[in-house]
């Protein structure tokens, strides 16, 4: 049921093939729909990671981004949300809470040797959006401290000797292998 089908069942049946009340509910119905999609437009955009075209919109013009023309909408949803966590104080834990927001849990963000060194600890190889993290870490740690990353790669040199033929074998190139290698 249309919700003026729902006011005119609320209505006196004589009134109900009423001309006027039937171009009144249809405006009322009009009206109704509008605020109804509003509603719905207001409840996905109260997260970060479900907001649309329009709330990405706003909030960039909120936070003062200029979107890069190659980004994705989840690239910019992943900006927003860094910048806004940039507000706190700047330390170890902000970082942390940045990379958090880029991918839950597959970066160790920690202060070694003067550095700021992120550590990707749950796959292999360069990250496919790596660059929107980059930017973010960029615009929010001290400008006077260096960053390094440290990327893991599975080498052949370091599984030779842990691992059989057949045991490498039952492997796929995308699979991760729990053989401790060196990062």
């Amino acid at each position: 049921m249309t919700i003026k089908d729902d006011i005119i069942a609320l209505i006196n049946r004589a009134y109900r093939t009423d001309e006027f009340v039937n171009d009144f509910t249809g405006a009322v119905t009009t009206v109704m729909n509008s605020i109804i999609a509003f509603c719905n437009s207001v409840h996905d955009n109260i997260f970060f990671d479900s907001l649309d075209e329009d709330g990405v919109e706003w909030w960039e013009n909120m936070l003062a981004i200029i979107p890069a023309s190659y980004q994705t909408l989840n690239d910019r949803r992943i900006k927003i949300r860094a910048k806004w966590l940039s507000k706190y104080h700047n330390d170890v834990e902000l970082l942390q809470r940045v990379c958090n927001s880029w991918k839950n849990g597959e970066i160790v963000v920690d202060f070694i040797g003067g550095k700021i060194t992120l550590t990707f600890v749950s796959s292999y190889g360069i990250p496919s959006d790596l660059d929107a993290l980059k930017a973010s870490i960029e615009e929010v740690k001290p400008a006077h401290i260096p960053l390094a990353y440290v990327i893991k790669y599975l080498l052949k040199k370091e599984i030779h000797h842990v691992l059989t033929k057949s045991e490498m074998q039952t492997y796929k190139k995308h699979q991760y292998c729990d053989v401790k290698i060196g990062v």
